[in-house]
């Protein structure tokens, strides 16, 4: 229902009228220019919204608005929205983990981040090992927040090397 995009609390946006900017990678058209504030480090969205279609491929970035133009700042982020068979098969796999009937809750949430970079769910990755790290400090799981945080393009990745 909802869709994040966020940035490293480190990322300096110091120039004049900062944007984010939602486009479609097949057209490379905007579909959402929003305009952020220099010391936000997250835009939320309601998905229909912005638009997005299941299957869809899409990217984002940070920019700077001139005029009429955007001036990009910093990278540019591809993501998509999960079509109606992925969706299906992350249930399944999000139903088998459940069916095994583990009792750690911590090999629960290692297979369930798993699967969520499977499906290119980095955000959702990291989240789901992040508990499991600070408890644990597994260098295993340090390894995938490592990765995580780098698919989306975040300086966290720094504290994972």
């Amino acid at each position: 229902e909802t869709i994040v995009f966020r940035w490293s609390e480190s990322t300096k946006i110091d120039w004049k009228n900062p944007v984010l900017v939602i486009n479609d990678a097949t057209t490379n058209e905007a579909m959402k220019v929003q305009p952020i504030a220099a010391n936000a480090t997250r835009v939320i969205f309601f998905a229909q919204e912005l638009g997005l279609v299941p299957g869809g491929k899409y990217n984002w970035h940070l920019g700077m608005k001139q005029g009429k133009e955007i001036a990009i700042k910093g990278a540019l982020f591809p993501f998509r929205i999960l079509s109606e068979s992925e969706k299906a098969k992350l249930d399944g796999d999000v139903a088998a983990v459940e069916s095994l009937g583990l009792s750690s809750p911590e090999a629960k949430g290692f297979l369930n981040g798993q699967i969520s970079y499977k499906f290119g769910l980095y955000h959702q990755m990291v989240e789901t090992l992040k508990p499991l790290y600070d408890a644990s400090k597994s260098a295993s799981i340090k390894r995938l927040l490592l990765v995580g945080n780098m698919r989306m393009g975040l300086m966290e990745a720094e504290k994972y090397r």
